[in-house]
């Protein structure tokens, strides 16, 4: 709200993953598990209060389990929750999908699920929506400008970036990197905003770390 929203460019998508030997084989199977028990499983994920914790707190509500009662475990980084994955010291990770890619391919985690509407292409790995779920979640990047610029700038700064979204050379660097296109600029990407600053509040409300 402080700011104006000028394009979001790119976005990656939160995996669901547990241990190569974790008794859950299927989303299903930890959302049972979580729904009996909810302090029994552990999910381990970046900072609290970020996407991946966000994206645990709408499981919770999805399958009625009090956001309060989350089990999760924050770490600084990928590579200590990756640590405490493959230690077997957690019951499930969530985290974008790059970071743990690497061990998804080599077999030494399960992917459950991928909060994208649809299936990513190059990723074989079923979305939450396909499976039941009716949850989507990116980890978008985009452009804001300072607040109070003019009209005239605004336009021209929104112009600027549609006109880099057009570009061949553009859709050559999202392939380079295995971006995801997100884009959306100007009111449109104010909108999107607002929608998805009402629904992380909420969340973070009821996990109990905003008042």
């Amino acid at each position: 709200e402080q700011t104006t929203p000028i394009a979001r460019l790119t976005a990656e998508y939160e995996v669901i993953a547990v241990p190569a030997n974790s008794p859950f084989q299927t989303l299903d199977d930890l959302l049972e598990a979580f729904k009996a028990n909810p302090r029994s499983i552990s999910w381990a994920g970046g900072s609290a209060g970020g996407v991946d914790h966000i994206l645990v707190g709408l499981l919770a509500k999805e399958v009625g389990v009090a956001p309060s009662d989350i089990n999760y475990i924050p770490f600084s980084g990928g590579g200590e929750a990756l640590a405490a994955m493959l230690g077997g010291h957690v019951s499930a990770g969530v985290t974008g999908y790059g970071e743990w890619a690497g061990q998804i391919e080599a077999g030494a985690l399960r992917a459950l699920a991928i909060s994208s509407r649809e299936r990513v292409e190059g990723i074989d790995v079923p979305t939450l929506v396909e499976q039941g779920v009716p949850i989507e979640l990116a980890n978008w990047r985009g452009v804001v400008a300072p607040p109070g610029i003019s009209e005239a700038q605004k336009a021209a700064l929104v112009a600027a970036f549609d006109r880099l979204h057009a570009t061949e050379r553009w859709h050559q660097i999202l392939a380079e990197n295995n971006w995801n296109d997100f884009y959306l600029s100007g009111d449109a990407f104010a909108d999107y905003l607002a929608e998805e600053n009402r629904r992380v509040e909420a969340v973070l409300k009821e996990i109990g770390l905003i008042q």
